[in-house]
């Protein structure tokens, strides 16, 4: 009885970790009065938040303007960006993004619009996390700063 139960235990878990790790990345879009799209505001759900205590991951928000774009090779595919912080309290932090995991699950229309949110100059808000000893970045959720500010 006692290997039924820790068997049974065991598949919970892995089931529930298979689910959890779902994030499916997705395109948030301002629409104009017509339901035409006008802009594009955010990227979203690009990695699943790692907030059980043994993940040993920090969860934080900031406010940066993007000081670097870095591509996969020659292509257009972002891998990750540069940003700093506004003063007073300036700093500079490489967010990764994992690539194959965003461009994998966007629509072939919406691949471009990644670029339309991370750009050189763009200040954005950024939610991401800090996982391990190393500070490792990785970045859930970016939003045009503008897209956040307006009600």
């Amino acid at each position: 009885m006692r290997t039924y139960v820790f068997r049974l235990l065991a598949a919970i878990i892995l089931a529930h970790t298979a689910l959890s790790a779902n994030a499916k990345p997705a395109i948030i879009y301002q629409y104009g009065s017509n339901a035409k799209i006008i802009g594009v505001n955010a990227l979203v759900n690009i990695e699943d938040a790692m907030v059980e205590p043994g993940d040993n991951c920090d969860q934080r928000i900031a406010e940066i303007v993007v000081d670097e774009v870095v591509y996969e090779g020659a292509s257009e595919i972002v891998t990750g960006f540069r940003g700093k912080k506004p003063t007073p309290n300036e700093f500079y932090a490489l967010f990764t993004i994992d690539s194959k995991a965003v461009y994998d699950r966007l629509a072939n229309t919406q691949r471009r619009d990644v670029q339309k949110i991370i750009s050189k100059g763009a200040r954005l808000v950024v939610i991401y996390q800090i996982c391990g000893s190393g500070g490792f970045l990785s970045v859930r959720d970016i939003f045009k700063k503008s897209a956040v500010n307006n009600p």
